[in-house]
């Protein structure tokens, strides 16, 4: 199902968002990959602030102990 979906997009929605891409000026393509970069480079510099930590993302001590196994 996967490589269908994966056709689908190729062969027959990538040729509409093209046209539909082609239609708009240049200008307002900028104007909104601006905004999203913007938008984008906030959240790199809030994440590196503020990091997800808590339970079960930060928790070592599961990990330390499953590296500290043997397996033979």
């Amino acid at each position: 199902m996967f490589g269908i979906g994966g056709l689908a997009i190729v062969y027959f929605i990538a040729p509409i968002l093209d046209n539909m891409l082609a239609k708009i000026r240049l200008r307002y393509i900028s104007i909104i990959f601006g905004i999203l970069f913007v938008i984008c480079l906030s959240d790199v510099i809030y994440s590196n602030f503020h990091p997800n930590i808590g339970h079960g993302i930060t928790d070592y001590t599961s990990y330390n102990s499953i590296t500290n196994t043997t397996f033979f």
